[in-house]
């Protein structure tokens, strides 16, 4: 007789709930789909084609930034909180992380300078760079925030607008009132009573009406509306001949100007060979390439910065170039922002005081702060106000929305667009690479030329 073990009930239920746990955490997390979606998301992020066994360490730090983002969206934990997720990926990787996170369920913080998955995928914006140091938050996506930043931008230039009529109309009562004091009344013969009493009366009024104005101008000057800075925009050259300068050349019909900047045959060691550019009024041209291609070295070259090995950079007579490299050196980093701004521009202190002030790219402080003490993003805005005051012809500019806050970032791209002269763009900004998507020109071997 074959012996039958009794089953505990109890047992039984608890291995069962038990797996009901396991198999809601295997389906949870992909389930017998996880091996393709990983393959899936590697493949994305560009390490599709990395082995299994790869080790870790031998990874560059752009694939290890990848990776670690691949294994969150495995992952898919309750909260997330993404530091520049969108650094080292290409756009295709961009679009996908962007995708994903609008359809993310949990929360998410993300601190990013990639306006393209801020319009994409975000539901609110904390900009920490608020009025007096503050962390203001805008509901909506990056367009709402836009539009909040130039509703508020239109109401403090009517606030100063109002503050600075009320304190003239002020003072111009405070004028009219001693011109009034001053001219008293003119006693008349024989009426030397009635003008004590006339006279007296009136020069009363005249005091009451002067103490209501001044306590009126004390308020107003105790609570000043500071002046908006003025937009970052690109003043015409100095040395522009004007239209109907009879010293500038006639041109003729069906010919066009010489350019502005002409390259050619540019080479340099293994990095250039044979570039050949052309920049008239008003060309756009955005030089995209791998990294270590060549890019910032072409801009340095144009500038006249390095000299090329192979080749000519012809400028026109009186022209200025407006260079903008990745990074500024200074050597006087020990002297103040003030300083190191104002020994550069040529000017005195007082007129270089003025000139930032006009930017309204540096707190009052800042102006006092060694260059070397200065953040990445500060040296960056005295990089801009450089190149914004010395009223260029020509604009060459290598990653200029690096390290600069979303508002002076959309400045910049208007003063941009606004610019009359040529511009040579070098960046990773995805925003202003499709703004000129028709003027993209591809580095690569050395060489310059169209896409496809």
């Amino acid at each position: 007789m074959a012996h039958t073990e009794e089953t505990d009930p109890a047992g039984l239920d608890a291995l069962l709930a038990e797996y009901g746990r396991a198999q809601d955490a295997f389906a949870d997390r992909g389930g017998w789909e996880r091996e393709a979606r990983t393959g899936e998301v590697l493949a994305v992020f560009g390490l599709g084609g990395v082995a299994p066994a790869h080790p870790v360490g031998r990874l560059s730090s752009g694939q290890r930034a990848r990776l670690a983002l691949a294994e969150l969206v495995l992952a898919q934990p309750s909260a997330l909180l993404l530091d520049e997720p969108t650094n080292h990926l290409d756009d295709r990787a961009t679009d996908w992380l962007t995708d994903w996170l609008s359809g993310y369920r949990g929360p998410c913080v993300i601190a990013s300078h990639d306006r393209c998955l801020l319009g994409g995928a975000v539901t609110a914006i904390v900009d920490l760079d608020g009025p007096r140091g503050s962390a203001v938050r805008h509901g909506g996506g990056y367009h709402d925030y836009l539009a909040e930043r130039r509703a508020a931008r239109a109401r403090w230039e009517r606030e100063y607008t109002r503050w600075r009529e009320e304190t003239d109309r002020v003072r111009e009562r405070l004028h009219r009132a001693g011109a009034a004091g001053d001219r008293g009344g003119l006693m008349r013969d024989r009426d030397k009573m009635g003008y004590d009493h006339a006279g007296g009366g009136a020069q009363a009024a005249i005091a009451r009406r002067t103490r209501a104005a001044r306590l009126h101008l004390q308020r107003l000057l105790e609570h000043p509306v500071p002046r908006p800075p003025e937009p970052l925009r690109f003043r015409p050259p100095a040395t522009a001949a004007a239209p109907d300068d009879a010293a500038a050349p006639a041109e003729q019909p069906g010919r066009t100007r010489p350019p502005l900047l002409s390259a050619r045959g540019i080479g340099l060691a293994d990095v250039l060979r044979g570039v050949d550019l052309d920049l008239r009024e008003g060309d756009r041209a955005v030089v995209v390439g791998p990294n270590g291609s060549g890019k910032s070295t072409l801009l340095r070259v144009l500038a006249g910065v390095l000299p090329a090995h192979r080749g000519t950079v012809t400028l026109r007579d009186g022209a200025w170039v407006g260079y903008l490299p990745q990074e500024t050196v200074y050597e006087d980093g020990h002297r103040t922002l003030l300083e190191v701004y104002a020994q550069r521009r040529a000017l005195d202190h007082e007129s270089a005081h003025a000139e930032l002030g006009r930017f309204g790219l540096f707190r009052r402080g800042d102006l006092a702060v060694p260059v070397d003490r200065l953040s990445t993003g500060q040296r960056r805005r005295l990089g801009i106000a450089e190149l914004f005051a010395a009223r260029p012809d020509l604009l060459l500019l290598d990653e200029p929305t690096n390290h600069l806050s979303l508002p002076l970032v959309e400045q910049l791209q208007e003063a941009i667009e606004e610019f009359t002269g040529p511009i040579v763009l070098v960046t990773h900004d995805r925003a202003l690479r499709e703004r000129y998507a028709d003027n993209v020109l591809e580095l690569t071997d050395g060489r310059l030329r169209r896409p496809g």
